[in-house]
């Protein structure tokens, strides 16, 4: 597959959201091995992106009517974007070795008809396929415009797709024979927040942002049983059963001894008896490998890990001041403290949860974890924020769930016309 991405882009304004959704569907096609070519006006202004060319005829938004004269200038500036003049190269040229074209608000805005008109034109002359990203609504008004304006209102060749379902239905209803889908903006978390590099390959190697329940949890291998590794090993198993999908890293340090590394073979024997499953539901951060992390993790993944997941259990009875439920706290977790520890309190709300973890053993007192895995699941379920947090993390903001399951889809199986 080679892609032609059409625009009418000047330079590349981080004030105009276009401009970054086209920057993040570049950085998609780079992440998946996508042959890509931007087009943007011979007059582009700053840098260039990368696999980019200048192209397209600078048009001025112009109005036109039934007048000859705008109509006369209208057809020679549609001649020109198709062909090509002094000030650039025509759609004829540019879209030679391309297979897929996608078009940025050049079918569905009147600033644009004379290139709305080309690819009308284009598209009867070449076999491509077409895809038209529209990051406005279809206007009103539709039954009262003249030609050329009226072409906004005419099914142009190839899919419409829009950011959502509503803006899809109402172009439905507008554009007769307008075939048209949906794709969210391949905004993504790990952009937003400048994760680490490391980072970055941890959300890939263990699809991160595959969860329903997500914890970090840092503690130092000689005492990861007074940190409370065994309560939620037990509990992240009940909560597994209950249909959640599960990410619970552990984060173990000092763990490149030859105890550590015996201890590690009693946290994977124990996680086996409570159905998780290593690399998979839960992660020991001493296994990546990264050259130190059997020692120490960066501070700086820790903290991306923090604001990625979204609860923090603490059956710890042995801070004095927690460092970690302090950022915990900050970075907007469901926190749940164990009640019978006293100091964390100081550092909590009314608020927030707790349970007697060290009362209930997690080998012996099966019932205690259920029912808490059960009420942990009820407050998340009704946590309007974490939901809210924990969808956009997972699907709208992720560029890897957007390929997966709307980009790639609809690039690679659309046998629609040309």
């Amino acid at each position: 597959m080679r892609v032609a991405i059409l625009t009418d882009l000047e330079r590349m304004d981080d004030a105009y959201s276009v401009c970054s959704v086209v920057r993040d569907q570049m950085r998609m096609f780079n992440d998946y091995g996508v042959t890509h070519t931007l087009f943007v006006r011979k007059r582009f202004h700053g840098d260039i992106p990368q696999s980019t060319q200048s192209v397209l005829t600078h048009i001025k938004p112009y109005h036109y009517d039934e007048d000859e004269e705008p109509l006369t200038r209208f057809k020679d500036e549609v001649d020109s974007v198709v062909s090509g003049d002094s000030l650039g190269v025509g759609y004829r040229a540019a879209l030679t070795g391309c297979d897929t074209v996608i078009t940025h608000d050049l079918v569905n805005s009147s600033w644009n008809l004379p290139h709305n008109k080309a690819i009308r034109k284009i598209a009867s002359e070449c076999p491509k396929r077409w895809f038209h990203w529209c990051h406005s609504n279809v206007g009103t008004h539709h039954d009262r415009v003249r030609y050329p304006s009226s072409m906004k209102y005419e099914a142009a060749p190839g899919v419409y797709v829009f950011p959502n379902e509503a803006a899809a239905a109402r172009a439905r209803e507008i554009i007769q024979g307008a075939k048209t889908t949906v794709c969210f903006n391949p905004r993504d978390v790990r952009d937003l927040f400048s994760f680490q590099r490391e980072t970055v390959h941890l959300i890939r190697a263990w699809d991160l942002f595959e969860h329903d329940v997500m914890q970090v949890y840092p503690f130092v291998m000689p005492r990861w049983r007074e940190k409370g590794v065994p309560h939620l090993l037990t509990l992240f198993g009940d909560l597994k059963l209950r249909h959640k999908r599960v990410k619970l890293i552990l984060v173990n340090a000092q763990a490149d001894s030859d105890f550590g590394r015996q201890e590690i073979e009693i946290i994977r024997a124990k996680a086996r008896r409570c159905r998780l499953e290593e690399g998979v539901d839960y992660f020991l951060t001493s296994m990546v490998p990264f050259e130190g992390w059997a020692r120490t993790v960066p501070q700086g993944v820790v903290h991306d890990l923090m604001v990625m997941s979204n609860v923090f259990i603490f059956p710890s009875t042995i801070e004095c001041c927690s460092l970690v439920q302090a950022e915990a706290s900050v970075t907007g977790k469901l926190v749940v403290l164990n009640s019978d520890y006293a100091p964390m309190f100081e550092y909590a709300t009314p608020s927030t949860m707790a349970y007697p973890f060290t009362q209930n053993d997690p080998e012996k007192d099966g019932v205690f974890y259920k029912r808490v895995a059960g009420l942990l699941v009820a407050e998340l379920d009704k946590d309007r924020i974490l939901t809210q947090k924990t969808y956009s993390q997972n699907c709208v903001c992720n560029r890897d769930w957007i390929w997966k399951n709307q980009l790639r889809p609809l690039l690679e199986d659309y046998n629609g016309d040309p």
